[in-house]
């Protein structure tokens, strides 16, 4: 399929096409792994004029922001890089938006990051975790 897709739209498209692929996959699990481990799901793929939020959970008291970053078990570039200083402070100017359009101030607020390491066969290899603070 993915072969008729590259002759029909090119190479580009169809790696974007790939890529949206990977990242609907890798947030499915994500959510799956918050929902085993006592998150509730607030929001999935929160869009506002700044840009977007995979997800949004709460764990207790506190609101988190989940980023969740995706790839093959076969490439060698780890995604944990991709989550650097500019990103994060990116994310931490959507979470202070949702923060002041939906949330009270007195609010907890946390920014994670899930890291999913997908198989060939488009199963969860491996899931990390990491929990930062605002």
């Amino acid at each position: 399929m993915l072969s008729i897709l590259k002759k029909w739209f090119g190479k580009k498209q169809t790696e974007a096409l790939d890529r949206k692929r990977l990242g609907a996959l890798g947030e499915k699990f994500a959510c799956e792994y918050l929902h085993q481990n006592n998150y509730a799901i607030i929001e999935h793929n929160f869009r506002c004029p700044m840009g977007e939020i995979d997800i949004i959970a709460r764990e207790g008291d506190t609101v988190v922001f989940v980023e969740v970053k995706s790839q093959y078990e076969h490439v060698q570039i780890r995604v944990e890089g991709k989550v650097d200083g500019r990103k994060q402070a990116k994310l931490q100017q959507l979470a202070q938006y949702y923060r002041r359009k939906r949330l009270s101030p007195e609010t907890r607020c946390r920014i994670d990051v899930v890291t999913v390491i997908i198989t060939a066969e488009n199963t969860p290899k491996q899931l990390r975790h990491q929990k930062r603070d605002i």
